[in-house]
């Protein structure tokens, strides 16, 4: 535990200040806010000793095999729209976490919300302990979470999770079909050239029998290697080790960085404007906010941001070196903080980025869908092309010619 001394105003509109005792500035802040204090001022008292805490039930924890097959978006959409609900109703965090265990379709999410069960009885930070479990909670929603967590408004930002999940599972279904239908072309090009070989050897029982110890033989191990190789990709790529990998590539891609920076800022924007509301010191805002955006290159330019802030750098000149938000955008917060109108802007610059969000995933979704379709006419043109000089090939052999002398 630690020592934070306060200052602020209480309900009534006057002055007051103390210490508070918190495992985190995160939770002090929130103990702060259940009094109906708002916040001018939070620091840690230096010296003071500190207690061994709620207890953290062990580091990281992760499965090699999860990325092979994650929760689904629609199921983390569902947990986070019962945890807003109960925390919306007063249910203390403890009995939300054993309540929503009880309810989750995922047996999976069920045993990790179990885990973390007893060191949130303990006093410890929910966003805390489900951060020691990327795989099902990434760094955006463990962000969000905090930001509830210190500005008291946790159910309002897990229904933003919630939707934003839901949208994903949306998204989702496109994909799978696009999946699917690329999968089954991939597999009849493969196998359509080889298919003539059924006519070009005695009878058709025999050219079948041909037919399938070939494919047995030259196609289904090479089909068997290609699976095999992208499932041990995907179970790899999921790890947490290469997270930082993940978003660099998340953030550098034409077309999906543009999509990761938007709906970054448009969560950074949301959480801001909750601290905000809430009495957060601003650089402590900021930092939340920053969290909130989740993609590591986005977490790491905004911080350091937020720490030019704390040394007195304006917040236009801090935030225009992060190379994230456009001149709009940063002419909006600049007038905002000039003239302390945040409350009345940041609702608007939620809004249009969420719009922004929303249009380009769209966008995405759609030139996804062409771009396979596309790929796919292509593989069966290609194809087509052999499998007419395969069948013309099997058809001169059974004539007693080859192609060539067909073909003169």
């Amino acid at each position: 535990m630690a020592l934070f001394h306060y200052s602020g105003t209480d309900e009534a509109g006057a002055s007051v200040s103390g210490t508070v005792e918190a495992h985190s500035r995160a939770n002090a802040t929130h103990q702060l806010r259940e009094r109906g204090i708002w916040i001018r001022k939070l620091e840690e008292a230096k010296g003071a000793p500190r207690g061994g805490g709620a207890p953290e039930h062990g580091g990281v924890r992760f499965s090699p095999l999860y990325g092979l097959c994650p929760i689904s978006a629609g199921t983390m959409g569902n947990f986070y729209e019962q945890m807003a609900n109960l925390f919306r109703a007063g249910v203390g965090m403890q009995s939300l976490v054993q309540d929503t265990a009880a309810r989750v379709g995922s047996g999976r999410l069920r045993a990790v919300l179990l885990q973390v069960a007893p060191a949130v009885a303990a006093g410890g930070l929910l966003s805390q302990q489900l951060a020691r479990y990327p795989q099902v909670f990434p760094r955006a929603a463990v962000g969000m979470l905090r930001a509830g967590e210190v500005t008291g408004n946790l159910d309002e930002l897990a229904k933003d999770l919630a939707e934003e999940y839901m949208n994903q599972q949306r998204g989702w279904w496109y994909v799978a079909a696009a999946k699917v239908y690329f999968s089954i072309v991939a597999l009849l090009v493969v196998l359509v050239p080889s298919f003539p070989m059924i006519i070009g050897h005695g009878t058709v029982v025999q050219g079948i029998a041909l037919w399938v110890r070939y494919v047995a033989a030259q196609v289904l191990p090479w089909i068997a290697l290609v699976v095999g190789i992208w499932l041990v990709l995907r179970a790899v790529w999921g790890l947490p080790h290469l997270a930082a990998l993940r978003d660099r590539l998340d953030f550098g891609l034409p077309f999906r960085g543009n999509l990761t920076r938007k709906s970054g800022l448009a969560r950074f924007y949301k959480v801001l404007q909750l601290c905000v509301r809430a009495g957060v010191d601003f650089p402590v805002a900021l930092e939340t906010a920053a969290e909130a955006a989740g993609n590591g290159v986005m977490v790491g330019r905004l911080m350091q941001a937020a720490a030019r802030v704390r040394g007195g750098v304006p917040l236009y000149e801090a935030l225009v070196t992060c190379g994230l938000m456009s001149r709009e955008a940063l002419g909006l917060l600049s007038s905002a903080e000039a003239a302390g109108s945040f409350d009345e802007t940041l609702p608007r610059m939620v809004d249009q980025a969420r719009t922004s969000r929303d249009g380009t995933a769209k966008s995405l979704r759609v030139g996804g869908l062409v771009s396979v379709y596309a790929l796919a006419s292509v593989a069966v043109l290609i194809a087509a092309v052999i499998g007419y000089r395969n069948l013309y090939s099997a058809m001169a052999q059974a004539a007693g010619f080859t192609l060539e002398e067909l073909l003169q």
